[in-house]
């Protein structure tokens, strides 16, 4: 084992959050065991969100992975609430609180990681030990195998920042987070609540990122995102995101600066294309509206809304008369 593996080894600890025992989660922890593997890094955690049903739940997925010829003894088991399910970015940031170690890889159960995933990891740590995120490129892909690709932008903290603020850049399984100095995932937001958390740790601190396309991010009936495209939920979220995040940039930069909405426009052409080809054509009209809405919102809007007042003001003033009969009748 090389002396940069057994380091992270020491210093990296893999989250996979379990809320139910989904046929993914096989696959997914096949391919975070492979990559752990080769990095050196010998144990992952399961964090159970089940609530009550936690030791429950845990004895059933032991039974399971056993099943599927993968050694229960070497995982290490974690529970997220004796009581109750916690939300999912409320789970995530009791998964970081929760770690040991200063960096905290936090996998979903529905993805898979390219085998060379922690080795690029531990590079971009070697190249910068102190930075707050490390960050990968990723792909999706579905049943019937890739249907499209992303890459991310590399750059330094000021890049990384600008981007952020615009565009959630990151998958969050393709995120590496040291734990001292992450501004944490925010709760109140419904599915972007990482896109916040990446944004406002690198509004304060360093970013690296990777050209390399490590994860492997599944589109499928099940998806958390596609949850929210009923009524454009997914794209009130990602407007309200931006602007949360142009807030906390003028605080922190002390430099003025608007939404653009223009993420949030494309998550509803996304959405758009997705019901399209489930045929749920209301869902179609909704994502569509939503973000033709998100894009021309605010400023044209103001716009329009300015000229149409100013226009019916002045027509008011200098056709009164011709007005009040049409509003009242001949007579009135």
């Amino acid at each position: 084992m090389n002396p940069k593996a057994e380091l992270l080894a020491d210093s990296l600890e893999i989250v996979i959050p379990v809320t139910s025992i989904r046929e993914t989660v096989w696959s997914t922890l096949a391919t975070v065991r492979q990559a752990a593997i080769l990095a050196g890094i010998p144990r992952i955690s399961v964090m159970i969100n089940a609530g009550k049903k936690g030791s429950d739940m845990r004895d059933q997925f032991a039974r399971r992975m056993t099943e599927q010829g993968q050694d229960p003894a070497l995982i290490d088991w974690k529970f997220a609430d004796t009581d109750n399910v916690l939300p999912m970015f409320k789970n995530w940031n009791h998964c970081v609180r929760q770690s040991a170690k200063p960096l905290v890889h936090i996998m979903h159960d529905d993805d898979e990681l390219s085998p060379y995933f922690y080795m690029e990891i531990e590079r971009m740590v070697a190249l910068k030990p102190d930075a707050a995120l490390y960050a990968t490129g990723f792909q999706t892909f579905g049943a019937a195998s890739s249907c499209s690709t992303y890459w991310n932008e590399t750059g330094h903290l000021k890049d990384a920042r600008d981007l952020l603020l615009r565009f959630c850049l990151f998958s969050a399984p393709g995120v590496v987070i040291r734990k001292d100095q992450f501004e944490g995932f925010d709760e109140d937001a419904l599915f972007l609540g990482d896109w916040r958390g990446w944004f406002r740790t690198a509004l304060k601190h360093d970013v690296v990122v990777s050209r390399e396309k490590l994860i492997y991010y599944r589109q499928h009936a099940e998806n958390a995102t596609k949850s929210f495209w009923n009524k454009g939920a997914n794209i009130r979220d990602a407007m309200e995101c931006e602007i949360r995040n142009c807030r906390e940039y003028e605080i922190y930069t002390g430099e003025k600066t608007s939404p653009s909405f223009t993420y949030a426009s494309m998550h509803g052409y996304w959405g758009a294309l997705g019901a399209l080809k489930q045929r749920d054509y209301v869902t179609v009209f909704h994502q569509a509206f939503g973000a033709l809405r998100a894009k021309f919102s605010l400023k044209i809007a103001a716009k329009i809304a300015s000229a149409v007042i100013t226009h019916g003001c002045k027509m008011l003033i200098e056709n009164r008369d011709i007005v009040e009969r049409k509003l009242w009748g001949p007579g009135r």
